[in-house]
């Protein structure tokens, strides 16, 4: 009786032990899950942070070169002034006749008025160039604030999902616990009962 008291126990010892380490291996294959979705969510992220860095740096560039290309063109507006007032100088110095100093400051005068023509037409295209890539780049910050959006509805939808799976196997595991451990019970009876008929026998 003791023997088969003790090959008893020992047999449900090991059957506790494969259910125990069987509800272990689900569990930690839960939480490897759990831990590469965070991963997967942590690298989404960065992905997106980067994209948006890089638009930044991009905006910035193109604002920087369209800063430099202005102050290179108003320098040289300015340079192209300063030559022909230097050259309206020389030829009012050389020229003594007034026909050809009427003539000479028309030619230079009109060429002022068309280097300030050009100022002027250059620096409007600038401008509207400017609030061009400034909406550019607000639809473009939009759309990775809605895109960034969307990604955590995902993952808080995905998060729900495992929630709910985990749950669920929680409850079937301590369902199928509950249906062993009866088990065991209703094996531990039997074997009680055939112990104590052994015993009876024997006597």
């Amino acid at each position: 009786a003791i023997r088969c008291q003790a090959r008893a126990r020992a047999a449900f010892a090991v059957r506790r032990f494969r259910t125990t380490k069987s509800a272990i291996i689900k569990v930690q294959a839960l939480v490897r899950g759990i831990a590469a979705r965070a991963r997967f969510k942590d690298r989404r992220r960065v992905v997106a942070a980067e994209l948006i860095q890089s638009h930044v740096r991009m905006c910035r560039a193109r604002s920087e070169l369209r800063r430099s290309k202005a102050a290179a063109l108003a320098f040289q507006c300015a340079w192209r002034c300063k030559m022909a007032r230097r050259e309206l100088r020389r030829r009012r110095a050389e020229t003594k006749e007034a026909g050809a100093l009427m003539k000479a400051k028309s030619q230079l005068e009109k060429r002022l008025e068309l280097e300030r023509t050009k100022a002027e037409l250059e620096r409007r295209r600038m401008v509207d160039a400017e609030a061009k890539q400034r909406k550019e780049a607000a639809g473009m910050v939009a759309k990775m604030e809605a895109m960034e959006a969307a990604m955590e509805a995902a993952n808080l939808k995905a998060a729900k999902e495992a929630a709910s799976r985990a749950e669920e196997q929680a409850a079937a595991r301590r369902v199928e616990a509950s249906q062993a451990e009866a088990a065991r019970a209703e094996e531990l009876r039997a074997v009680e009962a055939a112990a104590a008929a052994a015993a009876a026998a024997a006597l």
